[in-house]
């Protein structure tokens, strides 16, 4: 767990990044070698959230909801407009989500 934030203030939705957190402890393999890391970086009004964790490529998803990171999607939208990177990656069995937000229209007319 990497945690860096400066002096500046910055206004995000409450509970922004608890279902990324809550899908790579949840998908994240139980074994001696797993991988679970976490980065967040605040900088100014701008954030960086990153959250990787290993998971099983062979084994099929079992959950049947995912309405966790639709709802994230709707959040990010609606607070941020254009104004933030979602991006998720999977490569070699790991499952990387980063989150960039920069300031919101509403944060920079203050």
């Amino acid at each position: 767990m990497d945690i860096s934030i400066d002096r500046g203030e910055v206004a995000l939705p409450p509970l922004l990044f608890i279902s990324l957190l809550e899908n790579a402890f949840k998908y994240n393999i139980d074994q001696k070698d797993c991988i679970l890391k976490i980065v967040l970086q605040v900088k100014g009004n701008e954030v960086y959230f990153m959250v990787q964790n290993k998971y099983d490529k062979n084994e099929k998803n079992k959950s049947h909801g995912g309405l966790g990171l639709q709802n994230l999607e709707k959040r990010l939208k609606l607070y941020f407009q254009n104004s933030y990177t979602y991006q998720v990656s999977k490569e070699d069995s790991i499952y990387t989500c980063l989150l960039y937000t920069s300031p919101s229209p509403r944060d920079r007319q203050k």
